[in-house]
């Protein structure tokens, strides 16, 4: 099976079979997925959030280790360049060892998740014929500013030297959606969750995802999502400000 890249995550932990997608996942990714797709499910605002994430298929056991089986987020896309953004100035948790947290927060210091709230942790970037013409890994995050954050949006939004105003469109409304949803809802904490984005020469999309820490909410709103989710739309209409209608070379 042909390898695809990962525009951000841990490499080697997705498994792709044409319009399905395995992920190693942790017991509470597997937990949220299975209870979220639940046929018993019968809680209004979990069933309205299905739309927002992939949809799951189960899960299946390889070589000892647990795979999530997801919707393949990229197929019938052609050529789709993708954008992940991490939510949250938060990305610690009561899970994560002390050592991990320090880590985590040293992360959030030196990257646009203390700033803005969230951060692009990968890219990928195609033209028509499929080739990868741009692409950031993990260490390149810690050259995103808030003061150049906007030309890594462009890189997305910009094919064949034209500004895609409608895609830009299109992810704002889908990222308020789901900022809409977590504005309203009381049941769970996340983090460490991602937004991602993926522009196809055909359509393009807008999905969350990473759910390897959920809990329970104790009644009140996941502020640390919401700050960052407005923080994102917020920073998809400052590239609108700044490219639509005056983009020309």
């Amino acid at each position: 099976m042909e390898p695809r890249p990962q525009a951000g995550g841990h490499e080697g932990i997705l498994i792709f079979r044409r319009d399905k997608v395995l992920k190693r996942a942790l017991p509470c990714e597997l937990n949220f997925y299975t209870n979220l797709f639940n046929p018993n499910n019968q809680i209004p605002i979990l069933l309205e959030f299905q739309k927002f994430v992939p949809k799951f298929y189960g899960s299946q056991l390889i070589d000892g280790s647990n795979y999530i089986v997801l919707e393949n987020l990229l197929w019938e896309y052609e050529n789709p360049s993708i954008m992940d953004c991490k939510i949250g100035r938060v990305t610690w948790t009561r899970d994560h060892s002390p050592p991990r947290c320090v880590t985590q927060q040293l992360r959030a210091s030196k990257t646009t998740t203390s700033s803005l709230g969230f951060r692009i942790t990968g890219l990928l970037i195609k033209d028509r014929e499929g080739h990868v013409t741009d692409s950031i890994r993990k260490k390149q995050v810690f050259d995103i500013t808030p003061d150049n954050i906007l030309d890594y949006f462009a890189r997305l939004v910009i094919r064949d030297d034209v500004f895609q105003e409608e895609v830009v469109d299109q992810f704002i409304m889908e990222t308020q959606e789901i900022l809409d949803w977590f504005r309203k809802q009381r049941v769970s904490t996340f983090f460490t969750c991602s937004v991602l984005y993926v522009n196809g020469f055909n359509k393009a999309q807008t999905k969350f995802i990473d759910f390897s820490y959920v809990y329970e909410s104790d009644g009140q709103r996941d502020t640390n999502m919401i700050e960052g989710l407005e923080s994102l739309i917020n920073t998809w209409e400052k590239l609108k400000m700044k490219y639509a209608k005056s983009y020309y070379l």
